[in-house]
């Protein structure tokens, strides 16, 4: 890799103390909802209660009266087992919105028992989100653990009388937890101008880790991206030429 000014490398590196490093969860994309150009599979079912509709490239969403009072849930498409693995999995539910009224998110999930009977459950947030005529950002993650779902699906719940929830986007990922520390072996370089950098080594608590390495050239330049494995001690060595 070529050395020009200052290197960034890996993650952190800019920290001259050599204290462990607790890495990013990796963050996979499932579904983007943007009701831009209309409301997609997004629906409501009769006995939910609500109303659900498309105006002005937001998902619209009204309570209608319910044998509790004013609700009703509106949900998205479901992602089945087999095209997204589900098993033992985080999955986090983001949605932007406005409006008036109390909304939380969360997901359906539906499982077979083991009498083979299906069985459907919600996975919610606690608390409601009193929302405004600000757009504000609702996050839900949860935990499937052992559970073997054969879908999940998000949705999206709306309480109070006269209630309107206008939802501008809904974001599905996958999170998966690292659990991986890192820790750099070697203090921070900095170089003249067109001189080498000395090599830096950084340790991982897994040993095998496939690391990537982000090299800028300058501040707000592109990355050069490179990859490579910790041995068996956790330890990555990065040379610069």
């Amino acid at each position: 890799m070529k050395n020009k000014g200052l290197i960034f490398a890996l993650v952190a590196v800019l920290s001259t103390a050599f204290a462990p490093v607790l890495l990013g969860d990796e963050v996979d994309l499932v579904r983007m909802y943007s009701f831009r150009r209309g409301q997609g599979m997004w629906t409501t079912k009769p006995y939910w209660g609500g109303e659900v509709s498309w105006e002005n490239g937001e998902l619209v969403f009204r309570a209608a009266a319910t044998k509790d009072g004013f609700g009703g849930k509106v949900c998205g498409l479901r992602q089945m087992q087999g095209s997204t693995p589900l098993e033992g999995r985080h999955f986090r539910i983001t949605v932007s919105a406005r409006g008036k009224g109390k909304l939380r998110a969360g997901f359906i999930i539906t499982s077979i028992a083991f009498n083979g009977k299906r069985r459907v459950r919600y996975a919610m947030e606690k608390d409601f989100h009193t929302l405004t005529d600000k757009s504000a950002v609702l996050s839900f993650t949860t935990d499937l653990g052992k559970e073997s779902p054969v879908s999940i699906a998000p949705i999206v719940e709306l309480q109070g009388e006269h209630s309107e929830a206008r939802i501008a986007s809904v974001r599905v990922e996958t999170v998966q937890k690292s659990g991986v520390e890192m820790t750099s072996l070697t203090p921070l370089a900095v170089v003249p101008k067109g001189s080498t950098a000395p090599p830096r080594k950084f340790r991982f608590s897994r040993p095998g880790a496939e690391v990537r390495i982000y090299c800028f050239t300058q501040p707000k330049g592109p990355a050069k991206v490179g990859k490579r494995h910790a041995d068996s001690q956790g330890v990555v060595t990065v040379k610069f030429s």
